[in-house]
């Protein structure tokens, strides 16, 4: 087997005899094994040396147990289940409507899809709402901040 060395010479030998610019900087072993093999076939009269042919290796043979035969199924189609959202147990349809909410029978309540966050914690709609829930400092602060919430519409006042 020839080094890099050997190879780069044989190339460049090649190229002068076939009158052929040969450039070899840069191609690996492999590369260069391939350019001198392909200007050994453009030399006239000479025939290409043989490749080199590995020997067979042998084959492994493995004993694998045979695949086992599944009966066949014969498939059956669904039933066949309306869909119209009926209390039937089907799937699909509308969701069923849930309770309606009213609103409470207290003297203030926050409005439907509201809610607001004061010193209790969070309050949301058709939840009792009380002056001292805002957590200012007098009463006539909060009975005030509590008339500009009905104002904006945020708190319903009823007659309860």
């Amino acid at each position: 087997m020839a080094s890099k060395a050997e190879l780069r010479e044989q190339a460049e030998a090649l190229g002068r005899e076939l009158g052929v610019s040969v450039d070899t900087a840069g191609l690996n072993f492999d590369g260069l094994t391939k350019l001198v093999e392909g200007l050994q076939a453009q030399r006239p009269g000479v025939a290409p040396a043989p490749a080199q042919v590995e020997p067979p290796r042998p084959v492994e043979v493995v004993n694998t147990p045979a695949p086992v035969a599944r009966p066949a199924v014969a498939a059956q189609p669904a039933p066949a289940r309306p869909v119209n959202g009926a209390d039937d147990g089907a799937l699909g349809g509308p969701p069923p409507r849930g309770k309606r909410r009213e609103p409470p029978k207290v003297p203030y309540y926050v409005a439907k899809g509201r809610s607001i966050v004061c010193a209790r914690g969070s309050i949301d709609e058709y939840q009792e709402i009380k002056a001292r829930d805002l957590g200012l400092a007098t009463p006539e602060a909060c009975a005030s901040q509590l008339a500009h919430l009905i104002e904006r519409g945020i708190v319903v006042k009823t007659g309860a």
